[in-house]
Formats: structure tokens, C-alpha cells, sequence
């Protein structure tokens, strides 16, 4: 999310927002979270750090972004969750879903959301009349 953040084409897009979700959210206050967001130099007016009610973030995780988020004793850290980023445009439909962890992927993410930003900006000079 960090590089998505940091390419220089997307820095100057208003309407571009990253959101980050924890699957701990007994552990992950909104204070934890900001210093997270210190940490690793987030952009707060851009990228921001939620937390919630535990049932409605899985509930979100699984039905409205089709990724996993659970208490899992076995796993590392007590949570099972995927490693997921999902590109969602304008209209809330999901556009493309991207492994976070590989750098390849992380790519085609930022490759592909150069290639929705060309979309809306073809389609806003389209609706574009000349003055008479």
C-alpha cells in the first residue's frame, strides 16, 4: 500500500483514497492505528486506518470485498486474513483484487489504477459540450 501510496501520478488525484482495515480491532485502537500511520509515513489526508465493530469488518472483509478475515488461535498473531488489496472505482465496483504481497502484483495494481484514471478522464471529456 506504501508504494501505491507513494507513486508521484496518483499524488496530485483528489478523489484517490487507500483504506486499511484491522482484523484486530481490540488491539488496533484509532490511537494505535494513527501511530501506525506515523510510522510508516502514511499520507492522512489520503490513506486512512479503520477499525470497528469485529463482526462487521469480517462481515465486510467476506461478503463486500470477497476476502478473509477471522480469529484463528492457529495462526500467526491469533487472525487468519488475506493479503489482499481491492481496487474499487467511483460506483463501488470492485475493478481488480491483488495479492499485497507480491511486488508484481502491487504493479498491475498501480498500472491498473492509471488505466481507470484514464477512463474517467475520457469519459469527462466526452460529456464536455462546446459552447455556442
Amino acid at each position: 500500500m506504501k508504494k501505491v501510496q507513494d507513486e508521484d501520478d496518483f499524488k496530485k488525484l483528489n478523489d484517490f483514497k487507500s483504506v486499511s482495515f484491522t482484523v484486530d480491532p481490540d488491539t488496533d485502537t484509532p490511537e494505535k492505528l494513527k501511530e501506525f500511520s506515523k510510522l510508516i509515513r502514511a499520507d492522512s489526508s489520503r490513506w486512512y486506518f479503520l477499525t470497528g465493530d469485529r463482526e462487521k469488518i469480517y462481515d465486510l472483509a467476506y461478503k463486500g470485498f470477497m476476502a478473509n478475515a477471522m480469529v484463528d488461535s492457529t495462526a500467526a498473531g491469533g487472525f487468519l486474513h488475506s493479503d489482499i488489496m481491492v481496487l474499487v472505482d467511483r460506483d463501488k465496483h470492485i475493478r481488480g483484487i491483488y495479492e499485497g504481497t507480491s511486488l508484481k502484483d502491487v504493479k498491475r495494481l498501480i498500472d491498473e489504477i492509471k488505466v481507470l484514471v484514464a477512463e474517467y478522464n475520457s469519459s469527462r471529456k466526452e460529456n464536455i459540450k462546446p459552447l455556442r
